[in-house]
């Protein structure tokens, strides 16, 4: 049951995630909206064809439980670039 509510949880966080990406690049790039979103599409596309691959191997090597402590270290790591990167106002 606990599997099942933090997908869920993870769900809604890839969606607000991506609406943040698109609003975030249509603000920051005006006159380079078509690029911008091609490259946030296509970041999209590498993530889904490798992220199967990179999961397996870290399933393989570390087991079950650690694939998830992985992308939490990430998601941290991930956080405090957006906080410096995106800026405030």
């Amino acid at each position: 049951m606990l599997g099942i509510f933090t997908r869920f949880i993870q769900g809604l966080g890839i969606c607000m995630v991506q609406t943040s990406c698109f609003s975030l690049a249509c603000l920051l790039f005006k006159g380079q909206k078509v690029i911008v979103m091609g490259l946030i599409m296509s970041s999209i596309g590498v993530g889904e064809v490798l992220g199967p691959f990179i999961g397996s191997q870290l399933y393989d090597y570390y087991g079950f439980m650690q694939q998830f402590y992985h992308i939490d270290i990430l998601i941290v790591i991930l956080l405090f670039c957006c906080l410096y990167i995106i800026p405030s106002n």
